[in-house]
């Protein structure tokens, strides 16, 4: 079996993945400075609306992130399905995060957290996916 596609390890990088978003989203909920850092500004009310977040990512991506890690562990006939929901999911959270680097260049962390996990996912819905079950 080839490392990339091996299952167990995309399983850990999942677990790792809804981890990280799991810390990120508590520093952004609990420090409105670290929040402005990610923002499209400082005010208050960008602060907020990235706050808002919250529930979408954590259904969407995190508990997208912790299924694909479960269905990968366990060898589920549903990881397909778990990988390309996380998948879309993280994406549209990218382009979020690309719009508002666009609005505040400041805000490039947020790019830089989420490009790079937004490829390793799309990576590994396609390698995981057979062929005849992809999108």
């Amino acid at each position: 079996m080839q490392p990339l596609s091996n299952p167990t390890l995309w399983s850990a990088y999942f677990a790792i993945q809804a981890l990280a978003c799991t810390l990120w989203w508590a520093l952004i909920l609990t420090d409105p400075g670290v929040a402005a850092g990610f923002a499209a500004s400082a005010k208050p009310q960008d602060v907020s609306m990235l706050q808002s977040f919250w529930l979408a990512d954590m259904v969407c991506v995190i508990g997208g992130s912790a299924l694909c890690a479960l269905m990968l562990y366990t060898g589920s006939a549903l990881r397909t399905q778990a990988l390309w929901w996380t998948a879309g999911s993280i994406s549209f959270a990218t382009l979020y995060c690309l719009v508002i680097w666009m609005e505040n260049p400041q805000s490039v962390w947020a790019c830089a957290l989420m490009v790079p996990a937004t490829l390793l996912t799309l990576t590994g819905a396609q390698v995981l996916s057979p062929a005849h079950e992809a999108p």
